[in-house]
């Protein structure tokens, strides 16, 4: 993700799917660096008056929880999503939340032609965009008893809320807006909103 951050790589080589996923595999060949663990440190003293106080980190360090396996029988994806349960935010923000944009469109895509559905427009030569491939699916979990109203509730607010800070336009812009940074605890409140979506994506 540093390439991105120095310029190395220009945004728009990730303008479309097929950059997004090209880019994806280039990063999961790449060995990660170690983080070496940190020490525990004794409480801080001497606090000035007035002064402002942080606001609390989120409890987990991973955007995906560690206890969460999921049986995903794609190798590529597979391999995306156990970076998302590995990967450091605190270090690596930007490169776990253009991963999760990636993870969520091969997994949607990947259930779609699993269950038979359209994600193309009627013409059928033009697929949909992510919000209407996530709104599609979400439709036919729900139709089928598979989730219910509130298990959803979490992914169609995404979906549907374009200005919402957790919105699938944010996902958009963690890729292709330089000025646009995602922050680790929305990171974190995304994954668990959009969890039991998920699940049954990759439900046996």
């Amino acid at each position: 993700m540093q390439d991105i951050l120095t310029r190395k790589i220009n945004v728009n080589r990730l303008r479309t799917r097929d950059d997004r996923l090209s880019f994806a595999a280039e990063l999961l060949s790449r060995e990660l660096p170690k983080v070496a663990p940190q020490k525990k440190g004794g409480k801080q003293e001497g606090k000035q008056q007035g002064q402002k106080k942080s606001q609390p980190s989120p409890k987990r360090a991973t955007l995906v929880p560690k206890n969460l396996k999921l049986a995903i029988s794609r190798t590529r994806i597979a391999r995306i999503y156990e970076e998302l349960r590995n990967l450091d935010l605190r270090k690596f923000t930007n490169a776990a939340a253009v991963l999760l944009r990636v993870f969520v469109e091969m997994s949607v895509d990947e259930y779609a032609a699993q269950k038979g559905l359209s994600l193309r427009g009627k013409k059928g030569n033009r697929d949909f965009k992510l919000r209407k491939k996530v709104i599609t699916v979400a439709d036919y979990m729900r139709d089928n008893d598979l989730r219910n109203r509130s298990q959803l509730h979490g992914i169609r607010a995404i979906a549907n809320n374009r200005e919402h800070v957790l919105s699938v336009e944010s996902w958009h812009a963690y890729v292709h807006n330089q000025h646009y940074s995602p922050i680790h605890s929305e990171l974190v409140i995304t994954w668990d909103n959009i969890q039991p979506f998920i699940e049954e994506i990759w439900k046996q």
